[in-house]
């Protein structure tokens, strides 16, 4: 079904069961799998490739050479900027949601997730709304990233980590396998944990190795280094190596592992 409004390049073929409402413009090159939803206003840019069963929001934009794999979800309004890569079963721009029970105010109203140009979001990853990736960020398989964050450029997000609300992430960070930075999910009962609900920030540069847990509000600086399976209560300062249960800080960042070494060599 082809809504007499959508504006589509000439000579363009659609697969079976595939769903274009109203006002929806696609430019030329698009590559589209069978059973995708286009929903109103959604923009398709150039030499884009779609896989099958996949929905296109209300207002989503698609920039050129935007790649989706199949059963993908784009949320209204989200931006994936051109050149992007999203894995297979990706949900981008979900709204939250919160148990009956939770203590957690509604977000209230959201903008959408923008993506910046050159980003790659694996297989099965879900990205909520509110959230900013500038670009190329790699997401990798299974993660999960809340909504209000911000990463910077060329930020590494590895398999399965969970990056919760508020969270900033600085330029060329690194997060290993499992990493969990938590912000507003305080383990407490009582008054005082509606102090600590905090979104933690990540400085250029730090590197958090696989399974580490960061909890609310604290902040990693520059260039800094956290080991694998360390749980991280209080700030890690810039340029120096923490670990353990709780982390501490047992020496600086090794000068030849700083990414000024790595530009010069």
């Amino acid at each position: 079904m082809i809504d007499a409004s959508a504006q589509l390049p000439a000579g363009l073929e659609l697969p079976a069961f595939t769903v274009v409402e109203a006002e929806v413009r696609i430019q030329p090159g698009l590559k589209i799998g069978p059973f995708c939803h286009l929903q109103r206003g959604a923009q398709v840019g150039a030499d884009v490739e779609i896989g099958s069963h996949v929905v296109i929001g209300e207002g989503a934009v698609l920039e050129d050479g935007v790649r989706l794999g199949s059963h993908t979800v784009i949320h209204p309004h989200t931006r994936v900027g051109a050149g992007s890569l999203v894995g297979d079963h990706t949900i981008l721009g979900k709204l939250p949601s919160t148990a009956s029970t939770s203590t957690l105010k509604a977000a209230g109203e959201l903008p959408p997730l923008i993506m910046g140009p050159g980003c790659t979001v694996g297989a099965l990853a879900v990205i909520y709304a509110g959230t900013v990736l500038a670009e190329e960020v790699f997401v990798a398989d299974l993660a999960s990233i809340r909504e209000r964050c911000r990463l910077d450029r060329r930020v590494i997000v590895g398999r399965g980590v969970t990056v919760e609300n508020d969270v900033t992430i600085g330029e060329a960070t690194k997060l290993q396998a499992e990493v969990y930075i938590t912000a507003f999910n305080y383990l407490a009962r009582t008054e005082e944990r509606f102090k600590h609900r905090k979104g933690c920030v990540l400085r250029s540069g730090c590197r958090i190795g696989g399974a580490a847990v960061l909890l609310p509000g604290v902040e990693v600086g520059e260039e800094a280094v956290v080991g694998a399976g360390s749980v991280v209560t209080r700030a890690v300062p810039p340029m120096k190596v923490a670990y353990g249960v709780p982390a501490r800080v047992v020496r600086p960042t090794p000068p030849e592992q700083l990414l000024s070494a790595q530009k010069k060599s």
